[in-house]
């Protein structure tokens, strides 16, 4: 399948409103909906970061594309829901991941 110039640059461009679309949707931070987000997530989250444990630097980076790909909310609430409960559920060291502004779109 050959795709032209034009049809290349037009699918790129939907993409990325597709994106910025999901970013800037309105999301529900209650904590019912945080508390669903880690049930549903939490699985991929740890098995992605045990498949990065060689570079932990690139884990965040890699589960944000995840969540891009997949159409997952990703903010900085969800992180911190997904990390606190990878802690105390002692599949991550406390302090091992830092997500500073990380999600924060």
């Amino acid at each position: 399948m050959k795709l032209s110039k034009n049809q290349l640059k037009r699918i790129i461009r939907e993409e990325k409103n597709r994106i910025l679309e999901m970013r800037h949707s309105e999301i529900d931070l209650s904590d019912a909906a945080i508390n669903r987000y880690v049930a549903e997530h939490y699985d991929d989250f740890v098995d992605m970061y045990i498949r990065f444990s060689s570079s932990p630097e690139y884990f965040l980076d890699a589960w944000e594309d995840h969540c891009d790909e997949n159409s997952i909310p990703c903010t900085q609430d969800h992180l911190v829901a997904l990390v606190e409960e990878a802690e105390l559920n002692e599949e991550v060291e406390v302090g091992e991941i830092f997500i500073g502004t990380r999600g924060a779109y």
